[in-house]
């Protein structure tokens, strides 16, 4: 062992002896040269020279089940999931090759849910071609409530009452039982 090892392994021993319950046992995980060690929903290796680079993880246990593309919810909650898979996985690696890991991870779990196209639905997610500006309204909003259909039926609703600028706010309610 290395002398850092040595040392991690002692400060383990120390602190479970004087832990309270003895059920409470300590691991410590070094990884071999060059690979990476999981914490939480990164992978972080320290090289040689110091340098740490990170990329998202995935748990092997991990059954990839996620918001599936064909179910009962509007799109704008699955293009949210989507956005979300892709900003976490660019926010967690630290250079080009760790990012390029982190994509493939994010588009295997997004064609696994039915997705369309992962990269082409990441552009369009963040880039915002399929966001609309938004008007600033002056007067109150009443709400109203409607159960959710389908996608074509809710955006029909929308653009009626839309073109009708009855100050409104749509929100549609999925059915008990999600498809």
């Amino acid at each position: 062992l290395a002398h850092d090892e040595e040392e991690a392994i002692a400060n383990c021993r120390y602190i479970s002896e004087r832990d309270v319950d003895g059920r409470i046992r300590w691991e410590v995980e070094f990884p071999k040269e060059g690979n990476y060690v999981p914490f939480l929903d990164t992978e972080i290796r320290i090289g040689p020279n110091g340098d740490v680079s990170t990329r998202y993880y995935r748990k092997p246990q991990n059954k990839g089940i996620s918001l599936n593309y064909h179910s009962h919810h509007e799109l704008s909650m699955k293009q949210a999931v989507a956005k979300n898979y892709y900003r976490t996985a660019e926010e967690v690696s630290s250079g080009p090759e760790e990012l390029q890991h982190s994509l493939r991870i994010v588009d295997g779990v997004l064609i696994q849910n039915n997705y369309p196209a992962p990269r082409t639905f990441k552009e369009e997610v963040t880039t915002g071609t399929t966001k609309k500006k938004k008007k600033k309204r002056t007067t109150e909003l009443t709400t109203l409530c409607l159960p959710y259909i389908s996608e074509r039926i809710s955006n029909r609703i929308r653009n009626r009452v839309k073109s009708t600028d009855v100050p409104v706010k749509l929100i549609f309610t999925p059915d008990r039982t999600l498809r």
